[in-house]
């Protein structure tokens, strides 16, 4: 007891000494995480044990030891994820499948951070403004114009017959395409035929 503060000192030094928190910025355990996010507290555990959340191994009140994160860090963890965008969410954003505005991603060649457990896509400022500009270019595209075989429906023709009319000119061909890749016609072109 006559050397406590060095021993403390010594420890701290290595490593060894882990700063139970104070009333500031306490430990929380899994079950705290958990409450402090609103997520359920498995996935609590698996963000503390796999890196997202940082942590520390330190004995619990019978000495076994666990794994702890500050208050702090989970409160940057939530602000972080507070202010993220997530692709779905950016789907549900613009009205269309998941499918479609993942293929646009593809397309455009973005690269999109991926959580390593939940293979959630993260979109970033830049990535979003891209995104809705591709959206809008091709909302555009679908009020001006019309895929080929809504072509062949409304004109009441086979395809074949409306591809021979596109390639004879009598029908015109949209230079954009979506992420389907599909001919577009104008519908001013279908209209006027």
């Amino acid at each position: 007891f006559a050397r406590a503060d060095h021993v403390e000192a010594t420890l701290g030094a290595a490593g060894w000494l882990v700063d139970p928190g104070d009333a500031e910025d306490p430990l929380c355990n899994a079950e705290r995480v958990a409450a402090e996010l609103e997520i359920v507290v498995t996935t609590a555990r698996r963000w503390i044990s796999d890196g997202t959340l940082q942590s520390i191994f330190a004995p619990d009140a019978e000495g076994v030891p666990r794994r702890w994160s500050r208050l702090s860090d989970v409160w940057t963890l939530r602000d972080r994820l507070t202010d993220r965008i997530l692709l779905p969410d950016l789907a549900e954003e613009f009205g269309v499948r998941y499918h479609e505005l993942y293929q646009s991603v593809r397309r455009l060649g973005l690269d999109l951070e991926q959580h390593p457990t939940s293979r959630q896509f993260e979109v970033s400022e830049e990535a979003v403004a891209i995104l809705r500009a591709e959206h809008e270019r091709v909302r555009a595209l679908h009020q001006r114009s019309m895929k080929l075989a809504a072509a062949a429906r409304r004109l009441k023709l086979a395809i074949s017959t409306v591809r021979l009319l596109v390639k004879r000119g009598d029908l015109d061909i949209d230079p954009e395409t979506d992420s389907s890749g599909a001919r577009f016609i104008p519908r001013a072109s279908v209209e006027r035929y």
